[in-house]
This record gives structure tokens, C-alpha cells and sequence, in this order.
């Protein structure tokens, strides 16, 4: 195949089950450079088509054009004089998290300190299930309206990326640091009186609600490091006067999690439920199995 005219790198890693740099690197050794496929008036009708859709992403376009490179897209739109703009411009409310005065604001601290990231120069990003892209809406609407998420077929995720200096600096000094899978702690900037607010954000980003049918009982889980979970479980049984039992840990990983079930569980859910934010979908009243 290697020495076939009209075959382009992209479509031999295809027909091998190979990747790009694989072949190439293959080609190289043997001295058998590939040729490159000419494009078709199809394929750049095609192109006229979806390049410039801005609701398209690059994995999107490439899945109309089988067997091309995003550089080999670009070069040939631009051989074609055929523009895709740039994104929408957006807006970062910057101070959002200077201070944490409002529910709403603790709880999306406790989500990006469950499911987002912080890294590189100033890069804050979030990820989550396409189910749920209407939450990260929500999200985005809040800190960076004007934003567009970014869709991941393959993975059926949406993406928010974002890079703000002062953002940066408020949610590190609040405890969402890089690496922080590891290291995660409790906020101690967090104001009194928004502590169940912040835990419900870490819930609906590494909790999990679920009906046992054997034991006909609800079950109330949050995964985290040691520490977050010991502030967690320290401060619920505070609020609720009830045991949160002993920290799980999980072997060969620093993540652990606590439980409560029956109506431990129900109560936890009716306090969370209250709050005017947060995933629905987690909760006993919008779960397949609700009660009463």
C-alpha cells in the first residue's frame, strides 16, 4: 500500500489500524514516502460545507471527511479560500470567586473542585458526560457567558476551557489546584453558612445516588482524598446529628468515600434538594426509583 499512488497517510493508518506517526515513521525507515491522495469535488463540496459551521467541531468535521488530517483540512480551506471564523468572543467574570457570598457560588466551587481542573497558564477546564451538557451550560452562562462548549462525539462529552489569571488565582487559593485528584482539601476561605452548598457541588461531581432493591434502601456516596471527605463528614454530621460511618479506602489509589443509607440517605437528599441549584438528575425525586 505504502508505494500506491493517490494514498495519503491518514487513509493507510486507517486500512492498518495504525496511527498517523506510525505510518509515517514505517515510510521513513523504508524509503517509501506515501502520495497524496488528490481531493475529490466531492469531498470539497463537503468541505465547503461543515468548515465554516462553527457548530461543528474538528472532530465533527473530520468524521464528513474520512481519511483526513485537521492539517490537510485547513490547508486545503485555505487553498480554497474557503474561512472558518474565529469562535464567538466570551467574557470571564473574572471576580466570581473572589469571594463566596451566595449559594450558587459555593456550589460551583465544590463542582470544579470535584470535576474541573486547573493547569498550565492559567487554564481552568471542565468536562462532563453529553447527558449533562445542560448543567455545564449553566456553568458557563455563570462564570464565562458568550462561551461555546465544545462537543466530543467520541467520548459523548462537552468540554469548557477557559484561561483567566485572576479566576486562576481565586480557585488555587480555594483549594482547586492542579493535580489535585491527590490532594484535595477543604476550602478554609470558605465562609460559615455555605458549607452544605460547596458539599453539594463536590456530590453532584463525584457522588452517587442509587436504590438497592434487596435491601430496599437508598444509598448517599461521595468519593474524594481522606482529607475533603473527613471536612465533609465532620461538618454533615454537625448539621445532620447522625454517624457518617468510618472513611472507605480504596487500595492501590488516594481516593476513599463515605455512605450513608435508608432514611440517613433520604434526609441528606431533602436538605441537598433545597438548594435552588444543582443536578438534578441526582436526586431521589427525579430518580427512576422515586419514593412518595
Amino acid at each position: 500500500m505504502l508505494l500506491n499512488d493517490g494514498v495519503s497517510y491518514a487513509q493507510a493508518a486507517l486500512s492498518m489500524n495504525k496511527t498517523v506517526a506510525n505510518v509515517k515513521h514505517v515510510a521513513r525507515q523504508l524509503h517509501l514516502p506515501l502520495q497524496l491522495l488528490p481531493w475529490t469535488v466531492q469531498e470539497d463540496a463537503t468541505l465547503a460545507r461543515v468548515y465554516p459551521n462553527l457548530n461543528l467541531s474538528r472532530e465533527q468535521i473530520l468524521t464528513e471527511l474520512p481519511g483526513r488530517t485537521w492539517s490537510a483540512t485547513v490547508s486545503r480551506a485555505n487553498a480554497r479560500g474557503i474561512i472558518r471564523l474565529p469562535k464567538k468572543q466570551y467574557t470571564v467574570v473574572s471576580d466570581y470567586f473572589s469571594v463566596v457570598d451566595t449559594v450558587e457560588k459555593a456550589y460551583w466551587l465544590g463542582f470544579l473542585a470535584a470535576d474541573g481542573s486547573v493547569f498550565g497558564k492559567n487554564k481552568i477546564s471542565i468536562g462532563l458526560a453529553t447527558k449533562d451538557k445542560g448543567h455545564l451550560q449553566r456553568l458557563v452562562d455563570t462564570i464565562c457567558p458568550g462561551y461555546e462548549l465544545r462537543d466530543l462525539p467520541k467520548t459523548k462529552a462537552v468540554k469548557m476551557q477557559i484561561s483567566d489569571e485572576a479566576m486562576r488565582k481565586d480557585l488555587e487559593s480555594l483549594g482547586v489546584v492542579p493535580n489535585k485528584s491527590n490532594s484535595l482539601t477543604w476550602p478554609q476561605k470558605l465562609p460559615t453558612g455555605f458549607e452544605l452548598p460547596f458539599i453539594l457541588g463536590l456530590f453532584d461531581g463525584d457522588g452517587c445516588l442509587s436504590y438497592s432493591n434487596t435491601k430496599n434502601s437508598w444509598q448517599w456516596s461521595l468519593a474524594g482524598t481522606e482529607s475533603i471527605l473527613s471536612s465533609v463528614k465532620e461538618r454533615m454530621e454537625d448539621h445532620f446529628g447522625f454517624s457518617f460511618g468510618s472513611i472507605h479506602k480504596r487500595t492501590h489509589t488516594a481516593m476513599c468515600s463515605i455512605q450513608v443509607t435508608g432514611y440517613k440517605a433520604v434526609q441528606v437528599d431533602a436538605v441537598m434538594s433545597s438548594f435552588d441549584v444543582g443536578l438534578e438528575r441526582k436526586r431521589i425525586r427525579s430518580h427512576p426509583r422515586s419514593i412518595g
